[in-house]
């Protein structure tokens, strides 16, 4: 049994019987009270009482009210004069005077605004056959009327209760499908605004859930056919070795070097998206001189370039001081270097240069080689992610330079983009917060390019 249904239907339904339990008695004892006054107005004006009132008050002053009032049909009344004290009571108590509460329920005589009388209601039992009719009447009518409304409220109880418990009940099995693996599993929104709330967000994660379970899916695939690729290469040559095809030569075991090379950069890359995921990268901030490190790296990098005919300008200040990694910043400069050498023909110019905006250091590294296509363009940074994909793997990229860079560069507080036009070169541009003047006057790490990992 669901125990929130039963909970909500319960709770509901007490409240609203309750009310209606109320509503009824009082109603009920608002209208036998008026037929009851309606009743004893009436025997007071019928009987005569009210014109003997004088008379019933010389009967009480002398004590013979019991003698003189009471006998076989007297009518069944109570009336008290204007200032409260009983005249005639039907079944004695001449002399008394009525309370406050029986002077509001009294049916009030008046003349020229003045009360002259009280006339109580009458008792149930006192009354005639046709005010008993009435009253009858009157206690089946609210009765019916009070079930009635009980119904109606046990019944809205129900859909009450069917309307909030039935989208959980939807929504439990669709979590439970999700959880199951059915990544594909939605809930239509439709009832209160909270339920179809509700409904959208668990739609919006279990989408995300299917992405985030795709990209895992084409990252385990990605990393497997970059493992297989030099693990196969290392395989057929060391196997044609021990069977004799071949003598190892230093050519050949030169190229196994280089195979193994790509593994363990590969595998490094790995270790360092996972420690990104895992929360665990830990980063050494501190100042840093940015036009030396930025001069270091492009030295180290300058023979690279020369050997594919590549022209290295550079622009930058000599006085700019960031808050960085040092390592972990020359390991981004040495990937967005590198990168713009894969996709820049011989003969082309790589430009480097760094300038401040708004507090911020900006570090620029332009080609003006094949460029990126536009629908490329906003998967740069994703992991694995190569344009051309049939030519990457003979530039020895495994897609994940730029993704480690983003990560780095983000993790340091700054931001990394990249703009470009195919056939018109690329630009990637990272910005970070330079350091204050009282942390200038600290000591400032120069930074190398080969300090990094």
């Amino acid at each position: 049994m669901n125990r929130l249904w039963v909970r909500l239907t319960l709770s509901h339904a007490v409240l609203l019987l309750t009310g209606i339990l109320v509503v009824t008695f009082v109603t009920a004892q608002v209208l036998e009270l008026t037929i009851l006054r309606q009743a004893a107005s009436q025997v007071a004006i019928s009987s005569g009482l009210l014109r003997r009132l004088p008379e019933l008050e010389a009967i009480v002053d002398s004590g013979n009210a019991a003698s003189l009032l009471h006998g076989a049909g007297a009518p069944h009344v109570v009336i008290a004069d204007g200032q409260g004290r009983v005249l005639y009571d039907w079944h004695g108590g001449e002399g008394r005077y009525l309370s406050a509460l029986q002077r509001r329920l009294a049916v009030q005589f008046t003349v020229n605004g003045r009360v002259i009388a009280y006339v109580l209601p009458l008792p149930s039992r006192a009354l005639g056959q046709e005010y008993a009719a009435i009253v009858a009447a009157q206690r089946r009518t609210v009765f019916v009327t009070g079930s009635i409304a009980a119904i109606a409220a046990v019944l809205v109880s129900l859909l009450v209760s069917e309307s909030i418990t039935s989208p959980l009940q939807r929504l439990v099995g669709a979590a439970r499908a999700v959880a199951a693996g059915d990544l594909r599993r939605r809930i239509e929104p439709r009832g209160p605004k909270e339920t179809r709330e509700l409904a959208q967000a668990f739609n919006q994660m279990a989408e995300a859930l299917a992405e985030a379970e795709q990209r895992r899916r084409s990252f385990t695939a990605d990393i497997a056919h970059e493992l297989r690729t030099p693990l196969s290469v290392l395989q057929a040559n060391l196997s044609a070795m021990l069977d004799g095809v071949y003598m190892p030569t230093k050519e050949e075991l030169a190229a196994l070097y280089d195979e193994s090379l790509r593994l363990n950069r590969l595998v490094q890359d790995l270790f360092q998206l996972a420690a990104f995921d895992a929360g665990q990268m830990q980063l050494e901030v501190e100042p840093v001189n940015l036009g030396r490190l930025l001069e270091g790296t492009v030295r180290v990098f300058q023979p690279a370039a020369d050997a594919k005919g590549l022209a290295v300008s550079t622009d930058w200040p000599a006085d700019l001081v960031v808050k960085g990694d040092r390592n972990r910043l020359g390991q981004v400069l040495t990937n967005l270097l590198t990168n713009s050498l894969r996709h820049t023909d011989p003969g082309g110019v790589i430009r480097v240069s760094a300038r401040a905006v708004d507090g911020m250091a900006e570090v620029t590294v332009q080609d003006n080689g094949e460029g990126i296509a536009p629908d490329d363009l906003p998967h740069v940074f994703d992991r694995f992610w190569r344009a051309e994909r049939s030519r990457s793997r003979d530039y020895g990229g495994a897609g994940l330079g730029l993704a480690i860079a983003k990560q780095l560069i983000e993790a340091m507080g700054g931001s990394i983009g990249a703009e470009s036009q195919p056939g018109g070169g690329a630009r990637f541009w990272f910005t970070l917060p330079l350091v204050s003047q009282a942390e200038a006057r600290e000591p400032v790490a120069a930074g190398s390019a080969n300090s990094h990992p």
